[in-house]
């Protein structure tokens, strides 16, 4: 009678079986603070920092803590670096130069918003400078094509022979129709886009050189369009000037009204020759002209008797000061300037009094001469 297999035997041989047709196992034998250790080496600084988070207590060695703590200190510097390097690229538009720069520190830290964001950006900005040359490029090709295929035309009608002129007619009516059809397309994408001065370019060139009533139609659509915003735009520009008007008219007002309160007519007259400028219009102004005339007349009707006061008490360039103070009120005053004239004369004559040479003593007699006689001795002997 046969023996049985024992059961053991039959599981084993069956895993064998198992175990040969599948790839062989992979025992992970690999602690966190190997893997920290291999994060360092291979400058992965933030996902160094989420294996030291998951070390356990038993496990966090006194060096674990330090690379812990030196890990927080250089993270946010490192992003900063990062950045600032960037940008310094991206100033002088070497844009693949700073895309890998964010490339590399984002190796370093993956999780870093701001060097994400600052990518993106960087990234959109670099497809938009790019953009932008070739639809400047596209522009300048329709441009010198509307330009040279008359040129080329009337030379090819005027020598029929010169056979280089009409080859080259050829080429430029071929590439006329294919930059017309770019310039197209380039016109429909702008016109979706609201840019309506580009729309209008590009659409007037497309026409310019292979004339459709599809193109016809879309330039017509962005001409209107542009001629509407534009009409928006003087609406709103007038408005904001209406507003900037007001603005100031009312700070003119204020001002206007500080001054008189502090008794600065010069700083009132000139605030409402400022108000006459911006709201010359205005019913208010009248009245305010009147207001202003009644405080320098009175200014003026005291201002002549404090000079003439300290004219008679002798303070004549007081007084003349005083009067010259009004004559800033009153610039064509005639008795304002009547008294500062006759002043000024007489301050004149003052300083020339005071300016006189003094009379300068009697010479002594020189060496050899004799000394003039006691004159009641002369006239002893005249006698």
């Amino acid at each position: 009678m046969r023996r049985l297999a024992r059961p053991w035997a039959v599981l084993l041989l069956l895993g064998l079986l198992v175990l040969g047709g599948c790839a062989p196992l992979k025992v992970e034998t690999t602690t966190l603070a190997q893997k920290v250790d291999a994060a360092f080496k291979a400058h992965e600084y933030q996902r160094a920092q989420g294996l030291l988070a998951e070390l356990p207590a038993d496990e966090r060695t006194q060096q674990m803590e330090a690379r812990e703590a030196w890990l927080e200190r250089m993270t946010g510097h490192l992003e900063q670096a990062i950045l600032m390097q960037a940008a310094a690229l991206l100033r002088r538009e070497q844009w693949l130069d700073a895309l890998g720069v964010y490339d590399r520190g984002l190796a370093m830290l993956p999780d870093s918003a701001p060097l994400q964001a600052a990518r993106e950006t960087a990234r959109v900005q670099h497809e938009g400078r790019l953009t932008d040359l070739q639809v400047r490029l596209l522009l300048a090709r329709g441009r010198s094509l509307a330009a040279l295929r008359p040129i080329y035309a009337e030379l090819a009608r005027v020598d029929p022979e010169d056979t280089q002129a009409a080859r080259e007619l050829g080429r430029i009516r071929q590439d006329s129709l294919e930059v017309a059809q770019d310039l197209q397309k380039l016109g429909g994408l702008a016109l979706e886009a609201k840019e309506l001065r580009l729309a209008v370019d590009a659409l007037s060139l497309s026409q310019a050189l292979r004339p459709t009533e599809d193109t016809l139609e879309m330039l017509n659509s962005a001409q209107n369009a542009k001629a509407q915003v534009q009409a928006a735009q003087r609406q709103a520009d007038h408005a904001r000037r209406q507003a900037a008007w007001e603005a100031r008219s009312r700070e003119l007002f204020d001002h206007y009204h500080e001054a008189m309160q502090a008794g600065d007519l010069n700083a009132a007259s000139r605030h409402l020759k400022g108000l006459e400028r911006t709201r010359p219009r205005d019913e208010s102004l009248p009245r305010l002209q009147r207001e202003l005339d009644q405080a320098i007349d009175t200014r003026i009707t005291l201002g002549l008797e404090e000079g003439r006061r300290q004219y008679l008490d002798g303070e004549i360039e007081q007084a003349v000061e005083t009067w010259r103070e009004l004559l800033d009120l009153r610039p064509n005053h005639a008795e304002l300037q009547a008294h500062v004239q006759r002043a000024e004369r007489v301050l004149e004559s003052l300083r020339g009094l005071e300016g006189e040479p003094a009379l300068l003593p009697e010479s002594t007699p020189e060496a050899g001469e004799s000394e003039p006689e006691d004159e009641a001795e002369v006239e002893a002997e005249e006698q």
